[in-house]
């Protein structure tokens, strides 16, 4: 019955607090089986009241992490709730926007609503996000943020314009010759012959725009190169 005990403290912890303390301790201390039983009992009439637990089988959800590990991000992106009762908000470190998350679900789970609260919760912080969204649905943030850019790639309603021949401020042509093309051959699986002919059409390309000498014209685009 310990591993029992230990679960409904856990889960009742968060709602009453040191009471639980205070009872967990007592049947530590508890000697007579009789007294152990009685707390027992009252731990499992404090879970069917503040918990909604019965004699079904328990969906409750996990205990809610701590507030000091909830609260510790910068960017705010719900609140905890547990028990019918909201305790603290959750919030995200903006550091940790750099690492990876897969959001799974079968359809109606709430994956687009939890996308939707993550972005907000970033673009209420100044930072600039980018959704690739073929469902057209994204764009309902901008009851929102009225100042958000829709665009519409495959239609011309608003283009999406992009070359990825401008090597970015800083780096030199040759440099990103040599990334663009290792972008390339990865995507396309393309081989040293592919690599090659990209290399060389790229810098031909670039000579005749004027790109090495800084004089350029105009930018090569993929059009040209192919």
């Amino acid at each position: 019955m310990m591993i029992r005990v230990q679960e409904l403290c856990r889960k009742l912890k968060p709602v009453l607090g040191k009471k639980i303390d205070r009872l967990w301790s007592a049947y530590l201390a508890e000697s007579d089986q009789d007294g152990k039983a009685d707390i027992e009992q009252t731990l499992e009439l404090l879970a069917a009241k503040h918990l909604g637990q019965n004699y079904e089988l328990d969906r409750s959800p996990f205990p809610p992490p701590p507030r000091k590990f909830a609260t510790a991000g910068d960017i705010e992106i719900g609140a905890v709730s547990y028990a019918a009762k909201s305790f603290y908000p959750f919030c995200l470190e903006s550091q940790r926007l750099k690492e990876h998350i897969v959001v799974t679900g079968r359809s109606g789970s709430g994956k687009t609503n939890l996308t939707f609260i993550l972005m907000q919760g970033i673009m209420s912080r100044g930072i600039k996000v980018l959704a690739l969204d073929w469902k057209r649905g994204y764009r309902d943030l901008m009851s929102l943020y009225p100042k958000l850019r829709v665009y519409t790639i495959g239609r011309a309603v608003c283009p999406f314009r992009f070359n990825p021949l401008i090597p970015p401020s800083g780096c030199e042509p040759h440099i990103w010759i040599k990334l663009i093309v290792d972008v390339m051959a990865s995507a396309y699986l393309g081989g040293e012959g592919v690599i090659s002919l990209l290399v060389g059409g790229l810098d031909h390309l670039y000579r005749q725009a004027g790109v090495f000498d800084k004089q350029h014209t105009h930018w090569p685009t993929i059009q040209d190169l192919l």
